[in-house]
């Protein structure tokens, strides 16, 4: 790898730690430090391992296989890519996963929603209430 190669790494790993960063802060995104042989991730994201990548060349199946091994080995329950689209910015990246771990976080999802509605009911119907439509204006 060049050293150009490693320098767009580091700096698009650094740019999505910024982006997640001031969405979910401090306490909930980490860079977590490589200790032993066993890779954990690029980013930790609870409860994903997310293996971070920018390269000309896109092969998601070793992106989604490398990030499956991290969350394994970060014991995070689910490991996603996230790939830089080309000439676009941070927030129009591609989150990467098998379906087996989309499958995971939906049931996850619909666990949590399930207990929302029993424990907490006017919570659950307020964020699921229908959004008002924003007015456009019109020209007379």
């Amino acid at each position: 790898m060049s050293n150009a190669n490693a320098a767009r790494g580091a700096r698009w790993e650094v740019a999505v730690f910024n982006f997640l960063l001031k969405l979910f802060g401090r306490a909930r995104v980490a860079r977590p430090h490589q200790e032993g042989y066993e890779d954990v991730g690029d980013l930790h994201l609870a409860p994903f391992a997310l293996q971070l990548k920018d390269e000309q060349k896109i092969t998601l199946s070793s992106y989604v296989n490398d990030a499956e091994k991290q969350a394994k080995a970060a014991e995070l329950p689910f490991g996603a890519a996230v790939v830089k689209q080309r000439t676009k910015g941070v927030g129009r990246a591609y989150v990467v996963m098998s379906l087996d771990t989309f499958v995971k976080v939906v049931e996850r999802l619909h666990r949590a929603e399930s207990l929302l509605a029993r424990h907490a009911p006017e919570v659950y119907h307020r964020e699921h209430a229908p959004q008002n439509e924003p007015e456009t204006e019109t020209k007379p």
